[in-house]
């Protein structure tokens, strides 16, 4: 009881939080609080505190978000390591991938290509 000899209860969703006569804390669940419930309680001279209803997340979203990520980010390594292995068609593409890993310079690379144009 409050210093006043009034029972305090704190209401949140549908869960209610007090203390009994005896200064013994206590928690239980309604199914549903309405305006009735709510007068009963303060002809009895219960002080209620009541809080806004809390969002909740639930639980899986995060593994179920991950669940459905996981296989797109795989899709698209596939794909690009698929990519990188094909081969290039035709000689200027042969020689472009070449250019580009390195096995030759850029100048070997323009005498090649002028080459191929005679």
């Amino acid at each position: 009881m409050s210093p006043s000899g009034e029972i305090r209860l704190n209401i949140k969703d549908q869960t209610i939080i007090g203390r009994l006569n005896d200064n013994q804390s206590f928690l239980t669940y309604v199914p549903r609080i309405d305006a009735p419930y709510l007068a009963l309680l303060q002809s009895r001279n219960v002080q209620i505190y009541v809080e806004p209803k809390s969002k909740r997340t639930p639980l899986l979203s995060p593994v179920w978000t991950t669940v459905l990520f996981l296989p797109l980010v795989g899709l698209g390594l596939l794909t690009l390591r698929r990519v990188s292995r094909e081969k290039p068609q035709g000689l200027t593409e042969v020689l472009k991938h070449r250019l580009a890993s390195g096995e030759i310079t850029k100048e070997q690379y323009e005498e090649l290509k002028r080459i191929l144009r005679e």
